[in-house]
């Protein structure tokens, strides 16, 4: 959702633990550290759930009910609000369905609610979740159509909003998606075959760009546009 891009503490100690296994620390940590770090992240952790059931109270906004109850972990709860605006906001009620199942891997649910989305109203954000979801699938080619369907229809827009899922590829923190994530360079090269499709010119770009296609790949889902 628009700014929120947080970190569930308690999951990705699941994936990089504190400490390794099998590793002692080379002397004991003094007194309770360790219990009064692991108990402020707990705080942390509760104060955060508050902030968002606080926030979640007052907004009216369906669609933005949907996503914060995403944010908050209630997937079955932001479903059936999206759910419910499939007949009065279909294009983004559907669109926003389809990131739910990007976040869950499924990318051949994920395709259909963007194509619903999709016909229900062109929107070039649509175009690069459905890009973006074409590629979970192992679909380069229709994730290509997408992106030139973007550049095609978004107009003078149309290079900045794919450029943007390039930027967006060296943010936040590194994982693993249920295809083992996308990198920058998979992006760039995807970019690049819908910008030859169109018979554009790529934008140049800085060396620190270029230098960060190496990066750690990323979930697919991190990119996705929420509305």
């Amino acid at each position: 959702p628009d700014g929120l891009h947080i970190i569930e503490i308690r999951e990705a100690w699941k994936t990089w633990p504190a400490t390794a296994a099998g590793v002692a620390p080379t002397r004991p940590i003094a007194g309770d550290l360790a219990a009064r770090v692991k108990n402020a992240v707990e705080a942390a952790h509760a104060a955060w759930q508050a902030a968002g059931e606080a926030m979640l109270a007052q907004i009216r906004d369906p669609l933005r009910s949907g996503q914060i109850l995403t944010v908050l972990g209630r997937t079955d709860a932001a479903r059936g609000a999206f759910e419910a605006q499939t007949t009065s906001l279909p294009g983004p009620a559907w669109n926003n369905l389809g990131n739910l199942a990007a976040l869950a891997g499924d990318w051949p649910a994920a395709r259909q609610a963007y194509d619903r989305s999709l016909a229900a109203h062109d929107d070039p954000r649509v175009q690069i979740n459905a890009a973006l979801a074409a590629f979970g699938a192992g679909d380069e080619a229709g994730a290509t159509e997408h992106i030139f369907q973007c550049l095609d229809k978004a107009g003078d827009a149309g290079p900045a909003l794919v450029e943007q899922i390039a930027a967006m590829g060296t943010s936040g923190g590194a994982g693993r998606g249920a295809r083992g994530g996308v990198t920058p360079a998979e992006l760039r090269r995807l970019v690049d075959s819908a910008y030859q499709r169109a018979g554009k010119a790529a934008p140049t770009r800085p060396e620190a760009a270029r230098a960060s296609d190496q990066a750690t790949a990323l979930p697919v889902s991190r990119y996705c546009h929420w509305l």
